[in-house]
């Protein structure tokens, strides 16, 4: 019975409908509890576990890929964190000197950087046919912005989309060019980032806008402007309770080989999280973002000690230190 009542609604049109709800239920409910989350890691799973629910309804509607914006990104944080431990092991073993086992780490980082290239590029490609494609100019030659719908799901998710565009770009790199992401993307999302004001979003368009220019220079923006704006947007996004900027900037300095002032960025970060509060709906984001700061950190540390930095350590090693001595006995590995 209940089978027929299935197969009679899907032969009267209703699986649009259905896939409609569902999507709107994931924009409008599942993302903002999601967003007030801590754990990333579920966060992630989710993303991995409902993306191809949602998406089988697109032969019927469009509405899922409003939700696969956020769902193909945040499936793609597990890539990421993955490719994060690979580096890691990468490292050790290079630190150990046991070539073999960091080719194998290496490998390994490159697919899951494939991965996550993937998925964060079917979030970007779900903000186009949502939203239009980012960066476009209207009949005047003045920038055209999507008509988003009041309240802040929809410029978030737009805020994020566009995100995955640069981080999918930055994976595609990271695991050889396999995944094919077009290059015109970066400066198509620099131009898009402009539909909002540089308050907006706790200095993140102004951030991402920055990083771009840095990354692909810009003739009409010296770099020195570029840099300015992003220590000034990290400063906005901590005085708004929220690292993201932060955490934006340090990987930018620590990319292009300015690690004195990552440095220095990081003892802010760790003086700042004594205290900080973030907003309770963006813990997530503001977790995720804690989350790239650590990864810079425990970078460093592998590479100058053979291990990632201990978990109350939020501060780079220091540049003189010695490896540690490995554990001879089981007492002086897990203590007493």
């Amino acid at each position: 019975m209940k089978r027929s009542i299935v197969l009679a609604l899907l032969a009267s049109g209703c699986t649009g409908t259905v896939g409609s709800m569902l999507s709107n239920g994931a924009v409008e409910v599942t993302a903002p509890y999601t967003l007030g989350t801590e754990d990333f890691g579920m966060a992630c799973a989710s993303g991995v576990a409902f993306g191809n629910f949602l998406m089988a309804y697109t032969p019927f509607t469009d509405a899922p890929h409003r939700a696969n914006v956020a769902g193909a990104s945040s499936a793609a944080m597990c890539a990421e964190a993955d490719a994060f431990e690979a580096e890691l092991r990468r490292l050790r073993a290079l630190f150990e000197k046991r070539p073999l086992e960091a080719e194998d780490a290496r490998i390994t980082e490159q697919n899951l950087h494939y991965l996550a290239a993937i998925r964060n590029h079917s979030a970007f490609k779900s903000l186009v046919i949502t939203y239009g494609a980012p960066g476009e100019l209207d009949e005047d030659g003045k920038l055209a912005c999507p008509d988003l719908e009041p309240g802040e799901v929809e410029q978030l998710g737009f805020l994020l989309g566009l995100s995955s565009g640069v981080l999918a770009v930055v994976h595609d790199r990271q695991s050889g060019a396999r995944a094919n992401v077009p290059m015109d993307i970066p400066p198509a999302i620099r131009r898009a980032t402009g539909c909002f004001a540089d308050t907006d979003w706790w200095g993140m368009p102004a951030s991402l806008r920055s990083a771009l220019e840095l990354s692909l220079p810009q003739d009409d923006v010296p770099p020195e402007t570029s840099w300015a704006a992003l220590a000034g947007a990290a400063e906005k996004g901590a005085a708004a309770g929220m690292s993201l900027p932060r955490a934006l900037y340090i990987q930018t300095l620590a990319a292009q080989g300015r690690l004195d002032v990552a440095c220095a960025e990081i003892a802010k970060h760790a003086a700042w999280e004594e205290t900080a509060a973030p907003p309770a709906q963006y813990r997530l984001l503001d977790t995720y973002a804690r989350h790239l700061i650590r990864h810079e950190v425990n970078k460093l540390w592998t590479e100058a000690k053979g291990h990632r930095a201990p978990p109350t350590v939020m501060a780079c090693p220091e540049s003189n230190a010695a490896p540690d001595a490995p554990p001879d006995t089981p007492e002086q590995l897990f203590g007493d």
